[in-house]
Order: C-alpha cells, then sequence, then structure tokens
C-alpha cells in the first residue's frame, strides 16, 4: 500500500466543538397567561416585566398588561458557523414550542410576535440532563397543566417518530388558526384555513391507514376460511389455494373503498369520537375537501353574510370552519392521549345532526308521534330534533306538507324558552307560511317572540330570510313582516302607529 492510498484511508475524525449558541425570545402575553416547562435545550416561563439588562431594553417595553412570554432555545454551532446562524438552528424548536402553546390556548402565537429577539454564542454551556417535571399552563383562568404535562411528555418521548407526528399536526393546527384569525373581517383565507385543518385529519388518517388495510385483510381471510371450509367444504391445499383465490380478488376492490372518509373514520373509531352525527359530519367535510381541491366554478349572483372576499369553492365552507377546526384539535388531543378541546367538541358535536336516511326514517316511521315534545327536542331519537327535519328540507329531501306534518305539533306544544325558541326558529319561519290556521298562527307568534327576545339563534333575522332565499326558498310571511317592521322604524314619529 503506497503512501497515498495510506493516507487517503484514514478520515481525520470530526473535530469537536465546545461552540453553542442560545436565542432567545420575548413575547408579549395577549391574555392572561402563566407557563413554565423546559427541556434538554429549551426553557419557557412568563415573567411580569422585562429584564432590564437586555440591551434591547427600553423603559417603554415594560407595558404588557399580561406579561411576557420568555422562550429561550440552547443549539450546537459548528466552527464555520457565527451568531447570524443561531436563529436558524433555533427554529424548528421555536416552532415545536409555539404549535404547543397555539394548541393548548387556542391562540395563533407566530414567529412575527416576539418584540425582542437575542442571539449569542457560549462555551461550555452546562445542559440540561433530564426535561424537567416542572409544567405550569394557566391561561386565561383555565388549569391547562394536565394537558401540557402529557403533550410534552408524548412529543419528547425520544421516539423520532412521535416528534415528526405530533410536531407537524401541531404547526398545520397552529398555520390553520393563524389563517383563521386572518380571515375574522376579510374571509380572505376561508378555503386555505379549511384545508389547513383538513390536512391535520387526512395526515392522522395516513398514519393508520396501514393497520386499516391491515385489520381489512385479516377479516377477510377469517370470512372466506369460514365460507370456503364450512359452507363449501374446502380443506387442505384446496382451501388454502382457495382464499389466496379469493383474497386476491378483494385486495383491489378493498383497496378503492379505502377512501379519505373511510380513513378518517377508522382512526375516529380507534380513538372513541365516532358516531352516526361524527360520521354524518366527515362525510360533509370530505366533499368540502374535494370542491376546494379539485377545483369547480364559483360564481354566484349573490352572497349571505359574512360576504366573501372570492367567490367561494362550496357555499358550506364558511360554516364548517368551527366544526374542522375542533373535530382536528379534538382528534390531536386524542392522539397526545390527553382531554384537551373535549368540552369544545362536545358543544359542537350536540348541534350536529344524524345521516339523512336516519332523519328520513324517524319521518318515514312517525317517531314524533310517539316521545314527549321535549324528547323530540333533545333529540333523544337517533339524534334527530327538528331542525334536523328542517336540514332535511332545506336539502330538499323532503316536501313542505312532510316538514308542516312532521313539527306542527311541537311548535304549537313548546315551552316558550330560549333554547326550544332557538331550535324552533327557522321551522316557524318557513312555515308561518302554512294554510293551517292554527299552525301559521303559532309559527308568527315564535318568530315575534325570538325577535322580541332576540332569541333566534341568527344575528340578525333577516339572515334567515336572506339564507333560504339563497336556496331557492321563499319565505312569504317573514319577508312581508321584516318589511313592515322596516317601514315601521323608518317612518318619521309623528306617523308611525302601533
Amino acid at each position: 500500500m503506497d503512501s497515498r492510498t495510506k493516507h487517503t484511508s484514514k478520515k481525520p475524525a470530526p473535530k469537536k466543538t465546545n461552540r453553542h449558541g442560545t436565542c432567545t425570545y420575548v413575547i408579549q402575553s395577549p391574555f392572561k397567561l402563566r407557563v413554565k416547562f423546559q427541556g434538554i435545550d429549551f426553557n419557557v416561563f412568563t415573567t411580569r416585566r422585562l429584564n432590564n439588562t437586555s440591551p434591547h431594553f427600553s423603559p417603554e417595553d415594560n407595558t404588557s398588561t399580561h406579561g411576557y412570554i420568555n422562550i429561550e432555545i440552547a443549539v450546537e454551532l459548528t466552527e464555520i458557523d457565527g451568531a447570524i446562524e443561531i436563529g436558524r438552528y433555533a427554529r424548528p424548536r421555536l416552532l415545536v414550542i409555539l404549535g404547543i402553546l397555539s394548541f393548548l390556548t387556542g391562540h395563533p402565537f407566530d414567529v412575527g410576535d416576539p418584540i425582542h429577539s437575542q442571539g449569542k454564542i457560549i462555551t461550555n454551556r452546562r445542559r440540561n440532563r433530564t426535561q424537567s417535571n416542572v409544567a405550569l399552563l394557566f391561561a386565561d383562568g383555565r388549569n391547562l397543566s394536565e394537558e401540557l404535562c402529557q403533550t410534552l411528555t408524548t412529543i419528547f418521548s425520544n421516539q423520532e417518530e412521535n416528534i415528526r407526528l405530533i410536531a407537524s399536526l401541531l404547526d398545520r393546527w397552529r398555520k390553520a388558526l393563524f389563517l383563521e384569525i386572518q380571515s375574522d373581517s376579510s374571509t380572505v383565507f376561508f378555503d386555505d384555513c379549511f384545508l389547513a385543518y383538513f390536512h391535520v385529519l387526512e395526515l392522522l388518517a395516513t398514519q393508520y391507514q396501514s393497520r386499516q388495510s391491515d385489520e381489512a385483510k385479516q377479516k377477510s381471510i377469517m370470512f372466506f376460511q369460514d365460507l370456503l371450509s364450512n359452507t363449501l367444504k374446502f380443506r387442505g391445499e384446496r382451501l388454502e389455494q382457495g382464499t389466496k383465490k379469493w383474497l386476491a380478488h378483494l385486495e383491489p376492490l378493498l383497496s378503492v373503498e379505502q377512501s379519505a372518509s373511510s380513513k378518517i373514520k377508522y382512526i375516529l373509531s380507534n380513538h372513541s369520537l365516532l358516531d352516526m352525527k361524527t360520521g354524518a359530519l366527515v362525510d360533509q367535510l370530505v366533499k368540502i375537501r374535494n370542491s376546494i381541491a379539485h377545483g369547480q366554478q364559483g360564481y354566484r349572483t349573490q352572497f349571505t353574510w359574512p360576504i366573501p372576499a372570492f367567490f367561494p369553492l362550496h357555499p358550506e365552507v364558511g360554516a364548517s370552519i368551527n366544526l374542522v377546526k375542533h373535530l382536528s384539535a379534538r382528534l390531536i388531543a386524542a392522539q397526545i392521549g390527553n382531554q384537551a378541546w373535549a368540552v369544545e367538541w362536545a358543544f359542537f358535536h350536540n348541534s350536529l345532526h344524524p345521516p339523512q336516511d336516519t332523519i328520513a326514517t324517524f319521518i318515514h316511521n312517525q317517531l314524533f308521534r310517539k316521545i314527549s315534545t321535549d324528547d323530540f327536542l333533545d333529540g333523544r331519537i337517533d339524534a334527530v330534533r327538528p331542525s334536523s327535519i328542517v336540514w332535511l328540507y332545506l336539502e330538499r329531501k323532503i316536501k313542505f306538507q312532510v316538514l308542516e306534518n312532521t313539527l306542527s305539533e311541537v311548535i304549537i306544544s313548546a315551552k316558550k324558552s330560549k333554547q326550544n325558541t332557538s331550535e324552533l326558529f327557522l321551522a316557524a319561519a318557513i312555515l308561518a307560511d302554512s294554510t293551517v290556521v292554527p299552525v301559521s298562527k303559532a309559527c308568527k307568534s315564535l318568530v315575534i317572540l325570538a325577535d322580541t327576545k332576540h332569541w333566534s339563534g341568527f344575528s340578525n333575522i333577516k339572515d334567515a330570510l336572506r339564507g333560504a332565499e339563497s336556496r331557492g326558498f321563499e319565505l312569504n310571511w317573514l319577508r312581508d313582516w321584516l318589511t313592515q317592521k322596516s317601514k315601521h322604524a323608518l317612518a318619521p314619529p309623528n306617523t308611525q302607529t302601533d
């Protein structure tokens, strides 16, 4: 072996460096917040005032009503790195921390939030040997410390798969939350916001796809073996070959049927979050997602509030953002193993309707005649409520006479409470045009009560009229009543009459 070969065969070991850097970020807390947690390479805590030893400190900075969030991140540097690289190395950890805070508090913390950031090179840094067991998070009076602790444990479990998955989910959800806040006044990012929340569902569903496929395959094998052995009396090699043959025919069909809706429902089922109402919601969300992702003609001649900045690719995208937001949040929490967003999701889940075929069966079997008014209003049978019947009518699945026959009695007999009036308001607005005098009279009375007490469930009753008209339904009495009401309000004082 010559000297050149000998020289090139021995690669010098990478030179160890003791160069480290720290990056510090300071964010004004947007609400009452107390937080404290740390890991091997980061430290997060809140303070009432800024540290006046900061080179960027000025007395005017100490004006935050709710104090400051301090994030300190330590990084390792190579020999060629200068101080400017510290922020680049710290960014992945910063995004994870912002994702955790955003998810648990519901506020979109962003990389543009820090009022101060500073990176500096240090030597002989003493690393935290372990993640601290202290994890405190109080946000606007809510104690989220347990949820924070579980989230940290899951992310920093020394399993690369965990940190990649959970960090990706939290970051995508934080981006959706950011887009939602940006859309509050302009609706500009409605489509992008919806897709970002929906991507959370898709990402989690993909993680469970192989498990779903394996389960389907095993159940298919068991079915074919039972069929071939017990019914067709195959045995031995013939049974084995027959099972393989039938399975080969079935596998392509299983692949086709493993749709986005199927995969999302599978993971929801694994986390005990799937029922009829949630399944129907998933189907609706997938339809909206497909309309946005694949594109379609969005032109229309009129809008309801809030008016969009662009023609929407699906008419229900704005109304569905809260649903996909809270479903995705609850599913992330379930994947982590905590109860974050459970109360909020329960609230939205209660407002969901069961599948259309379930509602149709309820009507066909006249189950509304077999339960009390209160039980009907509470959805005691298959979660079908009066508003579920109205939804089916607005989807043009039932006629006016069916709506009238199904809801007349509950409108006439229901107690006049805020909850009942809100539940029945849209039905009453439609059935006020009934030719059955007792029904029409009760409906008009309920609409007037809802207007007087502000119990309609709409910010403005006119929105109910415009929403129905945008779907092609005429609410004649409601329009006439609102017209007379407006004329009366605009008339000069000396011409107004009771």
